[in-house]
Parts: C-alpha cells; sequence; structure tokens
C-alpha cells in the first residue's frame, strides 16, 4: 500500500541554509544523534518547538528490523523450495516434508520475537 500523498501545506519545499563550522556541524550532529533524530528534524524541533515526526531509529532498533527482513525472505526461500520439491516429486530422495515444516516453524518463531521486541521500543 503506497503512503498517502501530501497535502500541499504540509509538504516540506522551502530550504533553509546555514552555515556552520566543522566543530559546530560535528556538535551539532552528536546532539542529534544523541536525541534520536536527524539534524532536520532536531533543528526544526528547537527553532519551532515542533515535535518530530520520527525517531531515528537506534543501532540495535535498526538491526532488529534489519534481521526480521531476512527472516522473511529466508521463509520466502524456504517456501518456493518446498513447492518446486512438491511440484516435482521425482524418484530421487525427497527432502523430509517435516524438515521444511520445521524450518518455516522456527523462522516463525524468531520473526514473532523480533515482531515483540520492537512492539516493546526496546
Amino acid at each position: 500500500m503506497a503512503r498517502p500523498n501530501k497535502g500541499e501545506t504540509e509538504k516540506r519545499s522551502i530550504m533553509l541554509r546555514l552555515r556552520l563550522t566543522a566543530a559546530e556541524k560535528k556538535s551539532l550532529q552528536a546532539v542529534a544523534d544523541n536525541a534520536g533524530l536527524s539534524i532536520s528534524d532536531f533543528v526544526r524541533g528547537k527553532a519551532l518547538s515542533a515535535q518530530p515526526l520520527h525517531r531515528k531509529a537506534t543501532p540495535e532498533r535498526a538491526a532488529l528490523i534489519k534481521g526480521l527482513a531476512g527472516l522473511g525472505k529466508i521463509g520466502s526461500n524456504i517456501n518456493q523450495i518446498a513447492r518446486v520439491m512438491n511440484r516435482l516429486q521425482n524418484d530421487a530422495a525427497p527432502l523430509p516434508q517435516q524438515i521444511i515444516d520445521d524450518a518455516l516453524t522456527q523462522i516463525e518463531s524468531l520473526s514473532q520475537h523480533l515482531i515483540k521486541i520492537l512492539s516493546h521500543g526496546d
């Protein structure tokens, strides 16, 4: 499902330029990172007392999200392998269905565990 289009009043089309020294930019980046925000969201929030739309994911949360996506891809691959094997049904020794089912069950279990961790905001 595609993200809904923003109305004209919600689009951020104006760019404000700011000159900083390298040390100032480094300091601003560190403060924004510490707040879990991009520099733009941090400055906008401070200047306008606005709440950011979203926080950047912490490295740990980003790793969990990436792991969950990886598990989804692995599960999809196992499903594709199972479909092909079921379709072929040749004389070669087929992979027992129990092995495929166990692999899919474990992937589902890991996925649910990651979703639980992510839903708690950790």
